[in-house]
């Protein structure tokens, strides 16, 4: 039969483990919110990131060739190019002028 020393020592380690799980899933939970908040934050900028280029370059807030770089952070493909570049001499689109 246990004494009354090892019923306590035995008390006091579960104790102590339970109180460690918990510690645990604190952690982990906060760790998660905090991600969460990150990865607002993150989609909050890139968002005002956009508005501010659509601005300079002069783009409406509807449409233009600014992509919006979706939440797996993939950047997109190319840059838009200024209409200007892709025209030749006679205002016609570069394409139209081989054709």
């Amino acid at each position: 039969m246990p004494s009354d020393a090892q019923t306590i020592l035995t008390v006091c380690m579960i104790a102590a483990g339970v109180l460690a799980v918990m510690h645990l899933f604190a952690s982990r939970i906060r760790n998660e919110t905090l991600i969460h908040d990150l990865k607002i934050e993150v989609a909050n900028l890139r968002n005002e990131y956009t508005r501010q280029l659509r601005i300079l370059y002069g783009e409406d807030q509807e449409g233009g060739d600014i992509e919006i770089i979706d939440e797996s952070g993939a950047p997109p493909e190319a840059l838009p190019m200024a209409d200007s570049q892709d025209q030749g001499a006679s205002g016609e689109p570069a394409a139209a002028e081989a054709a």
